[in-house]
């Protein structure tokens, strides 16, 4: 049984369960908790006896977030580093997002997610990314870093749709689980003492199925997922060059200017492609698809 310091790990026949394990800072994602998950992604889905995968949060949250706060991890920014420029090395880092949900989408093994209580901006995007999304009652949603400097997700608009997408991504606002519900960015509400008990009859609902023909239903949306991670990654290039040129747009923010929780989100990468982009897009999933 593979051993992380962010993550917890657990196998039970079938089903494995990975808990994001930093409950004092609500399970902000870190570099270090991001490459441990992703890593424990692939070690399940190397697994043969491993059919289904749980991820959760520790504690009353399921994640606030990417951790943006400056100093907290000496990965992404020193102790004395000025926000401003905290916030520019997290958008760079931000261009790897969409192979990070890229990842999720496209395991051969089927996740769900359990969402715990507050998921909020990365935490968000991460519960979007898993194959199904169960919320407790008492679950909260927000991109909240939207009000400084950051953006939505694409996956919001997809399940979303475009109207109401705005209607979150541009306030920031939070919206419950039966909000979430409402839109179609979760798939089902449970009370929260049987949250895990109910993703754990689903998981293993799932590890009935032959894993040949969940490989292949995966196989059939990731096609469209893997044109929209490559158009992402494509523009998030562009815009980092821009970056680069309009550094004066970043202002030198002050540590009280920020009214989020420290561990709200500030990627920056994944951006609305324009309509020649979706046009190429749709054709290459067209002409890619089995007949």
């Amino acid at each position: 049984m593979p051993d992380y310091e962010n993550i917890l790990y657990e196998q039970d026949g079938p089903v494995v369960t990975m808990t994001w394990n930093n409950p004092e800072t609500l399970n902000a994602i870190t570099p270090a908790l991001e490459r441990e998950f992703h890593d424990a992604l692939d070690v399940a889905n190397a697994d043969p006896s491993a059919r289904s995968i749980i991820f959760t949060g520790a504690g009353r949250a399921f994640s606030s977030g990417y951790n943006i706060a400056g100093g907290i991890d000496s990965e992404v920014g020193g102790p004395t580093q000025p926000v401003s420029e905290h916030l520019e090395r997290w958008f760079r880092f931000s261009t790897k997002n969409p192979d990070m949900m890229m990842h999720l989408m496209t395991l051969e093994t089927p996740i769900i997610a359990a969402v715990n209580g507050w998921c909020i901006g990365g935490g968000l995007w991460y519960s979007l990314a898993a194959d199904i999304t169960i919320a407790s009652d008492r679950a909260v949603f927000a991109q909240p870093e939207v009000r400084m400097i950051s953006n939505s997700s694409v996956l919001f608009a997809a399940l979303a749709g475009w109207k109401t997408a705005h209607r979150y991504a541009l306030t920031g606002d939070h919206f419950d689980a039966q909000e979430a519900l409402r839109i179609g960015v979760i798939n089902e509400i449970v009370p929260t003492e049987d949250l895990m008990e109910k993703a754990d009859a689903l998981a293993r609902r799932l590890a009935l199925v032959p894993s040949h023909s969940i490989r292949y239903n995966k196989l059939i949306t990731a096609r469209a997922s893997r044109q929209w991670a490559c158009a992402t990654r494509s523009m998030s290039a562009r815009c980092s060059r821009r970056w680069s040129k309009r550094r004066p747009m970043v202002p030198k923010l002050r540590t009280s200017t920020l009214h989020e929780k420290p561990a709200a989100s500030a990627h920056f990468s994944e951006l609305e492609m324009n309509h020649s982009s979706r046009s190429r897009l749709v054709r290459g999933v067209l002409s890619r698809a089995p007949r």
